[in-house]
Order: C-alpha cells, then sequence, then structure tokens
C-alpha cells in the first residue's frame, strides 16, 4: 500500500468521504434511470457511477489504465484511498496484457456474519464494484475472480486481462478470427 503515499491523507480521506456520500445518490440515480431495469443492471449502473466518480477524484495524481498492469495500479490504488488499509495483496503475475494480484485482507469478507450480510451478498457486490470500476478504467478489459475469502479461501485472485486479443498486424485469413467482410 506504498503506492498511495503519494496522495496526503486529507485528500485521501476526502475521496473516500465524497464517494461514500455519493453511492446512495448513484443508487437513486440508478433506480430512477432504470424503471424496468433488473436488479443486477441498476446495481452495475450504480457502481459504475461510483467507480467514475473516484477515477476522476484521483484522476490529477495520473493513474494511467492503458493496459492490464496500469490498470492493476490503478485500481489497486483507488480500492486502497476507498477502503483504507484493510484491503491488502500483492501482484502475481503483471504485464500488458494481464495482471493477476492476490487479495489477503478484505474489508468485505469481514462484515460477513453482519446481521443481514451473507457471504453470496458480500461476494456478489465485491464483484460488481470491482467490474465496474476496472471496465470505467478501460473498457476494452475484464476482471474475473477465483478462490474467494468471502467463500471461506484464505485470499481472492483477481485477474485482469484484454477482453478481446490485439488484432495483429498486416494481412488477416480469410476464414477464422479476424476475417475480413467479403473474403471467405
Amino acid at each position: 500500500m506504498d503506492h498511495i503515499r503519494q496522495i496526503p491523507i486529507e485528500i485521501r480521506w476526502r475521496i473516500a468521504a465524497r464517494t461514500l456520500a455519493f453511492m446512495p445518490l448513484a443508487f437513486s440515480r440508478a433506480f430512477r434511470e432504470s424503471a424496468r431495469a433488473s436488479f443486477d443492471e441498476v446495481r452495475s449502473s450504480a457502481y459504475r457511477g461510483i467507480a467514475r466518480e473516484a477515477a476522476g477524484l484521483l484522476s490529477m495524481y495520473h493513474l494511467p489504465s492503458t493496459h492490464a498492469a496500469e490498470i492493476a495500479h490503478a485500481e489497486d490504488v483507488i480500492s486502497s484511498v476507498l477502503f483504507g488499509p484493510v484491503i491488502d495483496g500483492d501482484a502475481i503475475e503483471i504485464s500488458h496484457e494481464k495482471a493477476v494480484f492476490r487479495i489477503v485482507a478484505c474489508p468485505f469478507s469481514q462484515l460477513i456474519g453482519e446481521p443481514g450480510i451473507t457471504c453470496t451478498m458480500v461476494q456478489e457486490e465485491c464483484r460488481a464494484f470491482h467490474t465496474a470500476l476496472v471496465e470505467e478504467l478501460n473498457p476494452a478489459f475484464a476482471v474475473s475472480f477465483s478462490a474467494g475469502m468471502c467463500a471461506g479461501e484464505p485470499f481472492c485472485d483477481m485477474t485482469i486481462a484484454r477482453k478481446y486479443p490485439v488484432r495483429p498486424l498486416g494481412r488477416v485469413p480469410a476464414e477464422g478470427y479476424g476475417a475480413r467482410i467479403g473474403e471467405g
């Protein structure tokens, strides 16, 4: 979590407080705009708004997000600012196309067992938030999860990878992946 030391503590508190205050408004707006949408669609819309707000507030710290390694770094900084020192993890694999990091301490999993809070609920909300955040940072990338602290595992693995492979330069094959219209 040393990477957030560049952001003064007062600014981190201000961003976290503003984002927390923004949450009910984001959900309210999502429900109002999506009268016929499913709960998952409304939740996704709300989390995209929250992610956009948090990323926008941190934009002055120039968190690039052009490839997986940068997205993982930006996601880590934003999560650390929003959720504090309780969230902790390390990168396992990092490249331009794919970043895998392991979460070993999580503020969400600590809430399991509180009245009305289930493992499934925590897992769904966590995944929905991180999916929205990664897609807000760069829509060409997606996040996937394996293992889960909320399912009793000792850690969570989160993988950020490009949704679609980068097209090769030059002529593409007439059949299969990348075929040009009218060829084949």
